[in-house]
Parts: C-alpha cells; structure tokens; sequence
C-alpha cells in the first residue's frame, strides 16, 4: 500500500496530521504535570458534591491524586486528599465521610501563584479593588489580625452572590503584607467585625486574594 509523503518534511503524512492534532488538543490535565492554562474553580465541574477520591483520579488522573492530613489550624489536621501535590496548583480536599474518602465538605487553594480561577474571574492575588469591579459594588469581609481576617461575609447582593449554587458555596479570603503604609492604617480595620469594602483604610491597603475555598452544606445562605 503507497504512503502519502509530505513533500515539506519529508514525513509520512498521516504521522505530519497526528502530531498537528495533538497540539491543537493541548495539554492534559491526566498527564501527570500540572497544567499551563488557568483551571475552573467553582460549584460546577470537575468539583460537586458527589466527588469522590475515585472521581479525582478518573478526572485528573491518579499520579496527581494523594491522600494526605490537612492542617486545619491549631494543631488539628483531618484525613483528606490534595490535587496536583507540591504545585502552585495544590488543591486541598476535605470530606465528609473520611473513611469512603466522598463527599466533599471542603475544597481550597491558596498557593501563590496558583492558575485555578473562577468563571467570574476570581483568582488568587486579584486585588480589592479589582474584586469590586467583578462584583459590581462594595462588599462586606471582616477584619484583619486573626484567624478568620479578611473572610468575605457578604457580597452584598452584587454579581459574585450568583457563585453560591444549591448546596455549594464559594469563600474569599483576603490579606496584606504590612508596610510603612498599612502599618499606620491597619488598625482601623483590625478585630472580628465586619467592613465595607468601600472603607476608606481597605481602600488604601487594597488587600489581594490569598485563599477560595468550595463551602459545602444545605444551609448556605448568599
């Protein structure tokens, strides 16, 4: 049987079209490397309630799936699986029933760096301001200098409220690296009460992204 040649390269042709229809499928994220383009990140797909360690494995791939302790603050850690280990792209996985490893009750990132955004354009390092933006008017998080500092509690009806879906929630956290100019601000903006994006000293500081985390439960409210 005669093979076609493409005369360019002196390949066989159906080798020149298999290679052109591998680059135009791009990477795999079941390659065993993260991937270069950003990842969705929300209450859809790849991430629902029904996830399962087995679900992770099928979708991603089983060499970039690990079961690991998640530290959940004050020396607690809890039994969990983590995505991409050791990668910008780290995800963290909590689940309700631990022993079945499904069902998640929590999904986080917060590796610098990390290419995992929102449909909405959320990502990590996105500014305050640039939030604002997304969400279309102010929106309330509490203060800085505890552990919870800087959670979003409320997009104020805005357009980020349409993230939480059903049973699933999706959760901000932002903070700030201290400068000579925050230093002399940040205690207006300290302590476990809640403030407006639009205050006058969260304005100055303009906090950036350093957590998102998928909240799942049947009693969320927006």
């Amino acid at each position: 049987m005669a093979v076609m040649i493409d005369p360019k390269v002196g390949r066989p042709l159906g080798y020149v079209l298999c290679i052109v229809a591998a680059a135009l499928a791009g990477p795999s994220v079941s390659s065993g490397q993260t991937p270069d383009r950003a990842l969705s990140f929300g209450c859809h797909e790849p991430f629902d309630s029904r996830l399962s360690m087995a679900d992770l494995s099928e979708r991603f791939g089983p060499e970039v799936v690990a079961s690991r302790a998640i530290y959940l603050g004050e020396g607690v850690t809890q039994k969990g699986a983590v995505l991409f280990p050791e990668s910008v792209n780290e995800v963290e996985i909590l689940w309700n029933d631990t022993e079945q490893q499904r069902g998640p009750s929590n999904i986080r990132i917060r590796k610098p760096g990390s290419r995992w955004t929102t449909k909405e354009g959320l990502a990590l390092g996105k500014r305050l301001n640039q939030v604002e933006r997304l969400n279309d008017k102010p929106f309330r998080l509490l203060g800085f200098g505890w552990d919870a500092g800087g959670t979003v509690m409320s997009w104020a009806s805005g357009r980020l409220a349409a993230t939480a879906v059903d049973d699933c929630r999706l959760r901000v956290r932002f903070g700030y690296l201290s400068n000579a100019v925050s230093a002399q601000i940040d205690r207006k903006v300290d302590g476990s009460a809640e403030f407006s994006s639009a205050d006058p000293a969260m304005q100055r500081i303009n906090p950036a992204i350093t957590e998102m985390w998928l909240e799942f439960s049947r009693t969320l409210r927006k």
